[in-house]
């Protein structure tokens, strides 16, 4: 929440534990929703970030139904990966590399620090007919 409001959003917290996102985040013209995890070393300097919620015996992926955004942090490194819910695509765990990657499995490194996700779409403007 202190990294978002830093960048000048309006954060909050959904009252009570009952929604599957911990903040939203106001970019004006929408609401994001969005979970919030910390990354866990796993190993070969790949970070391991959980994108599933636990019901009755059984994991289940954020979906764009439950969520807006995944917002992964790896506190070693103090960095931030704010990942769209539509990039999970029904995986359980995402593996970053902020080391960088070894391999091209590397698909998430374009959100690293992607602040720039969360900020209203500008309306683009038509030139008017001559």
């Amino acid at each position: 929440m202190l990294q978002a409001a830093g960048r000048g959003f309006p954060v909050g917290k959904p009252f009570g534990d009952n929604e599957p996102y911990d903040v939203w985040v106001d970019a004006r013209t929408r609401t994001w929703r969005v979970q919030v995890k910390t990354a866990t070393h796993y190993r070969n300097q790949t970070y391991c970030l959980h994108s599933h919620w636990s019901g009755y015996k059984h994991l289940s992926p954020y979906t764009p139904a439950d969520i807006d955004f995944l917002a992964g942090y790896i506190r070693r490194h103090k960095v931030w990966y704010l990942i769209p819910a539509t990039a999970i695509k029904g995986r359980l765990t995402l593996n970053l590399y902020p080391c960088g990657a070894r391999r091209t499995a590397a698909q998430f490194e374009r959100y690293r620090e992607a602040w720039h996700l969360l900020k209203p779409k500008r309306a683009q403007v038509r030139a008017a007919p001559s």
